[in-house]
């Protein structure tokens, strides 16, 4: 058995063991009694500094030479900073070269068994994730599998953010990690294997969480021989009881409490589970007393994994106990190897001997890390490229970068000179605020650039030129000063928008209906470089006649050397507008939603097809993905803006109804490669929803779990949500961003308009309920 009892020990043992080349023996075994010396110590002191993060000195190992020691003063430096003693995420091995091994938790939530899956048998990494609430300082357990395994996710994705990953579980952790696979492969990363060890069968009984608590407490005391336990605190006094009997590890009963509650959620959470389908091969570990101790003849019987049907099972017998199968050597040998051979057959094409393909990349752009990963696998090698200041804001970019990418340029001055000797066969990007630069960048390079026109991402350029061309009436002036300002109003005149030439997202925008906003305005706003003001386009509605999608659609465009390809048309949820809110007295401008397939009827479709054509003629643009906005009501159709990129949030919903890859589609665009024809309908019907803060300043009022939102019908993702207490501004003014899938366009209006009436409910006390969104979209139904 295992020697260590929490991520703490389990960590300070590793590193003993690659300072001293075995591990200890015991929690009491002395490190320089094992053998370590005054230079060893000095190792071991830096190994912890880096793997726990904690401030450890030489004396703190010459004073205190045991795991158990050292495990106790670095919880002890972590209670007196209120910050957990360890990272979520648990390196047990830390290098190789294959595709990481990450192990979810079992109802513990910790990582003590599983140090064998760190021995040199295993030829890549190996993660182990922990729950989270272990400790008072974490916060609280969660309930349910989706949320826990969207919390993995979220973890991953910041401290591992690898896009493709083997997944595995002990006992319970098996149906977490099901679950997990789940929601990785959502949000677009590939798991290549899992593997289950003695996952209990499925279904039973569901007991309360109080149950469950009050069971586990009941356990706990019977195995100890503790007597009644206090009724007003009963896990204080059973912590107070235990600390005479057994070796806890917990030092206070907060954290023993914490611990009970992590169990019990979990213990909550798989009694409910249910698991969906899978693609990835599954590797499921069996020993002969795997259903000891389970009532399978209960009233509420349980069900075998075999007989769901959810995925491609292949069964292994283990000749040992449940407890030791995680250290049985020719277990875990044909586990690494049946890894290897899941790997070879998931991620059978090799980058190596592809085109190069440099990515100037920065936070927040409309493609992550990950996608760019998985979107380039048999296409190009990546060159992963950051600006110096970039990498200066966000230290840990270029750490999370390498791992995927290998080494990341930073660009430091003229970028045609810094990427000369990379031998790049392209270049993009997928921020806005980049567009330029690449542009420039393709031009020093001698690479065959996307438009001959100078910059036609400035949007008074792009006005102008639209003009020009026909495609547009609206007319844009230059701002660049407050007098600039008063010549632009008296020129365009009312209705006007004053918006930024560069950036996305809504901010910085003015609407100006009158003398009275002018005069506001003018007062208002502190910078005027880099404006423009143009004329408002009059609102409308979407052709299509429901009321709840707004009079804009977005389409996402491949143009080629030898034309062009519309891959998918968006409609969209109305704008918000919180008036006056922004910096400078601007208007904070939200969208708040995009909705496939869309409801254009065939002939607004054609006209909105013909708009972009002839708006990417005018601007010159071939070899690249966009995404163009169009105004589309009765009175006809109109270019709002084009964006010289792949748009935001839209690459995961075209997933969910089967379409192409938006990113890769980029990538073979800036290679000059012509894609696969994209044919064949959509299927089904997806939507994103980001409902935006009526009231953007202050905090966040109401309190609103994820599974909240998750168990609502058609709701399949839950990215980012609002949390009680912190800046609204933190998820850029929206309650939340969340995802929708249904099997057409009737069950999607159904889900969209019962899913707005319940975030109205949730955030009740931040105003959503009296404000215009999403009484716009109930309004509809």
């Amino acid at each position: 058995m295992p020697i260590e009892r929490d991520a703490v020990e389990v960590v300070i043992s590793q590193q003993w063991g690659k300072v001293l080349g075995t591990r200890p023996a015991s929690l009491d075994a002395n490190f320089f009694e094992c053998g370590g010396t005054s230079l060893a110590a000095a190792a071991l002191t830096g190994s912890l500094r880096q793997a726990l993060g904690c401030k450890l000195t030489l004396n703190s190992v010459f004073e205190n030479p045991t795991v158990r020691g050292l495990g106790k003063l670095v919880r002890a430096a972590a209670a007196d900073s209120a910050v957990p003693a360890t990272s979520r995420l648990i390196a047990i091995k830390e290098s190789g070269e294959g595709v990481p091994l990450v192990i979810a938790p079992a109802v513990g939530g910790g990582v003590n068994t599983l140090g064998h899956l760190g021995d040199e048998r295993f030829r890549r990494p190996v993660f182990a994730l922990l729950s989270r609430g272990l400790s008072a300082a974490d916060g609280v357990a969660l309930t349910s599998t989706e949320e826990i395994a969207e919390d993995f996710a979220d973890v991953l994705e910041a401290q591992l953010p690898v896009g493709a990953v083997h997944l595995g579980g002990f006992c319970a952790g098996a149906h977490l990690a099901w679950q997990l696979s789940a929601e990785l492969t959502r949000r677009g990363w590939q798991v290549v294997s899992l593997a289950m060890f003695n996952a209990p069968p499925l279904g039973g009984a569901q007991p309360t969480l109080e149950t469950v608590v009050n069971d586990r407490l009941r356990e706990v005391a019977q195995n100890a021989g503790v007597g009644e336990l206090s009724a007003e605190a009963p896990f204080a006094s059973l912590f107070r009881a235990l600390g005479g009997v057994w070796d806890i590890v917990e030092e206070t009963a907060a954290d023993f409490e914490a611990r009970t509650r992590v169990y019990a959620a979990n213990t909550f959470a798989v009694s409910r589970f249910s698991p969906v389908p899978l693609d990835a091969p599954v590797a499921f570990y069996s020993t002969p007393d795997r259903l000891d101790g389970l009532d399978t003849e209960a009233a509420e019987p349980m069900r075998d994994w075999g007989s769901w049907g959810v995925g491609r099972l292949a069964t292994f017998d283990v000749p040992v106990t449940h407890w030791e199968m995680l250290q049985h050597g020719p277990t875990l040998t044909h586990l690494e190897d049946w890894i290897v051979a899941a790997e070879r057959a998931g991620l059978a094409v090799s980058n190596e001997d592809l085109p190069r393909l440099g990515v100037v990349y920065a936070p927040k752009g409309a493609a992550t890390l990950p996608e760019i990963y998985l979107a380039a696998e048999g296409v190009c090698e990546i060159a992963l490229i950051v600006e110096a200041e970039t990498a200066a804001v966000t230290p840990d970019l270029c750490t999370v970068a390498s791992k995927l990418f290998g080494n990341v340029i930073v660009l430091d001055g003229d970028a045609g000179s810094a990427l000369r000797g990379l031998s790049l066969d392209g270049l993009t990007t997928f921020n806005d605020h980049l567009l330029d630069l690449v542009d420039q960048a393709e031009q020093d390079l001698g690479l065959a650039g996307s438009t001959q026109t100078r910059n036609p991402w400035d949007k008074l350029t792009q006005r102008h030129l639209l003009v020009d061309a026909g495609v547009s009436k609206v007319w844009a002036v230059g701002v660049d000063s407050a007098e600039d300002f008063a010549r632009a109003v008296e020129e365009v005149g009312f209705p006007g928008v004053l918006k930024p030439r560069r950036g996305v997202g809504g901010g910085g925008v003015s609407f100006i209906d009158s003398v009275v906003e002018f005069d506001r305005v003018l007062a208002a706003r502190l910078c005027w470089d880099g404006l423009l003001y143009e004329q408002r386009i009059a609102p409308g509605s979407h052709p299509s006649g429901v009321s709840w999608l707004a009079d804009f659609v977005s389409v996402e465009t491949v143009s080629t050397g030898q034309g062009r390809q519309h891959v998918a048309v968006f409609d969209k949820t109305p704008v918000a507008v919180a008036a006056g809110q922004g910096s400078d007295g601007s208007d904070v401008v939200s969208t708040t939603g995009d909705v496939i397939p869309s409801r254009l009827p065939a002939e607004d479709l054609a006209a909105v097809v013909a708009c972009v054509d002839q708006a990417l003629d005018a601007l010159d643009v071939t070899w690249r993905v966009t995404h163009t906005e169009v105004h589309v009501c009765a009175a006809g159709v109109d270019v709002i803006e084009v964006n010289g990129r792949v748009g935001g949030h839209l690459t995961r919903l075209l997933r969910l109804v089967g379409g192409p890859d938006l990113v890769r589609l980029a990538l073979l665009a800036a290679l000059r490669t012509e894609p696969e024809p994209v044919t064949g309908p959509l299927s089904g019907a997806a939507a994103g929803l980001f409902p935006a803060f009526p009231q953007c300043s202050g905090a966040v009022l109401s309190r609103v779990r994820r599974s909240d939102l998750r168990q609502l019908s058609g709701v399949v993702g839950v990215d980012d949500l609002a949390v009680a207490g912190t800046s609204r501004a933190d998820t850029g003014f929206r309650a939340a961003n969340l995802t929708l899938k249904a099997s057409g366009t009737a069950e999607l209006d159904s889900s969209v308009q019962m899913t707005c009436r319940r975030i109205a409910e949730l955030f009740a006390e931040d105003g959503l309920a009296q404000g215009p969104w999403p009484a716009q979209v109930i309004s509809g139904s």
